[in-house]
Order: C-alpha cells, then structure tokens, then sequence
C-alpha cells in the first residue's frame, strides 16, 4: 500500500494514502477533480525524520506539498500547503486501519478524534488552519461515517468549513499515539508559538510553530530548534 502510517510499536493505527491526500471542492459546491500527481519526493533523517512530498495536476493549476515529521516513536506532525487558480475548500482524508475490526473512535472535539483498537491508540489534532493568510480554526470540523467497527478502512476527513474557500491554503496535524491505557495522559496544549505536546509524564515533548509557510519544530527538553523548513 502507497500509505503513511501512524504507527505505535509496529501497529498501524492510520494512515493516510500518498497518491491521493485529499479531495476538494470548488465555490460552486461541485466536486473539483484535480487528478493530483506526485512528482517529487524528499525524504532525510535529522536529530528527526521528515519526508516531503511535491504534487500538481495535468493542467498546472494547483500545487501542494505536504511534510510528515516523526518526532519520535510517539508523535507525528503533517503539515500541508496547497495552491490553486480558483477558489477551492478542501477536505483532508485518513484511514483507520481496523484489519480486526477492533476500532472504536470518539470525536472529543470538533478537531480532535481519539482512537483505539485492540492493540494501540492515536489521538489526532488539527492544530493549525488558514486560507489565504486567515485563521479558519473556528470553521474547521471532522467527518466520520456513522458505522466504524464494520470496516477494515475506515475513511474520515477534515474540512475547513462549509463556505471556508480560498487560493492558499496551509493545515498542521498531530497524531500521538500510545498504549490504549497511555493514551489519555497525551495532550497537545496551545502556546505563544504554536501547540506544545505533552507526554503522560508532563515532561519534554514537542513544541511545533508555524508562522505563514514556515514549519519549526523545538524540542522541550532544551528549547532547542531541531528543524525548520518552508512549505
């Protein structure tokens, strides 16, 4: 499977497909078929690991890229940039991987969903979100079909709103992932530069900022800048 998973000791508990990230829709409301193709991919390994993945479509009309970052065998970040010529909305899809059909989820929050299985659980975050330079966080929300435990791929997606339409667009996600007792002790908390994450222990974690289409990454341990690129 051409997929990036969010894994916890080897376990998958979502991915979300490389070919085809997301879908989108034109201020019209009909669906924009953009036929997005993957044309170039950088992957490298820091004191972090980040991959890059560069897409446009046939007709050279819309841009995106996107970065996955693994902090650690915890956290994971995915940040995303997307361009178009016409005014667009965009949904961000991902799978729950749920072979067993031992998923459950709850949406804590319009921007938050919590998973578990059998073996492991994630809890996942949309951190940041603008179109066009502005804030849409208060527009944001989580589609999930209404019947999880009978799938094995279970498809959800995360929408800027329903009149959110734009040219630019920038999105930040984070997963934490963890045992399903340890899961509930993980947090991401809101600060001056962006979202800190804090493990059950209270101590280190992660701290990611994004200021226009640059993406830092500090590490709270020692305040310490471990990467920084531009989307």
């Amino acid at each position: 499977m051409n997929a990036f998973g969010v894994n916890y000791n080897q376990n998958c508990v979502v991915y979300t497909e490389i070919k085809n990230p997301w879908h989108f829709k034109a201020a019209d409301k009909k669906v924009y078929d953009t036929s997005l193709q993957l044309f170039k991919t950088e992957s490298k390994t820091r004191e972090i690991s980040f991959t890059l993945h560069s897409y446009k479509n046939n007709e050279n009309t819309l841009f995106a890229k996107r970065v996955y970052l693994s902090a650690d065998e915890n956290v994971v970040f995915i940040c995303d940039f997307i361009k178009s010529e016409k005014d667009i909305c965009i949904y961000t899809d991902f799978v729950i991987a749920n072979s067993d059909l031992s998923a459950s989820c709850n949406i804590a929050e319009k921007n938050k969903l919590v998973i578990r299985n059998a073996k492991c659980a994630a809890k996942h975050f949309r951190l940041f979100s603008e179109i066009d330079g502005n804030c849409i966080m208060d527009k944001t929300g989580l589609m999930m079909p209404q019947s999880v435990t009978k799938c094995s791929d279970v498809i959800y997606s995360m929408y800027e709103g329903l009149y959110s339409f734009g040219k630019e667009h920038i999105a930040c996600f984070g997963f934490c992932t963890d045992t399903v007792e340890k899961i509930v002790g993980w947090h991401y908390i809101k600060t001056d530069k962006g979202y800190k994450v804090e493990p059950p222990s209270k101590g280190g974690g992660w701290e990611i900022a994004m200021e226009g289409r640059y993406i830092k990454l500090y590490d709270c341990s020692d305040l310490k800048c471990v990467f920084s690129t531009e989307l």
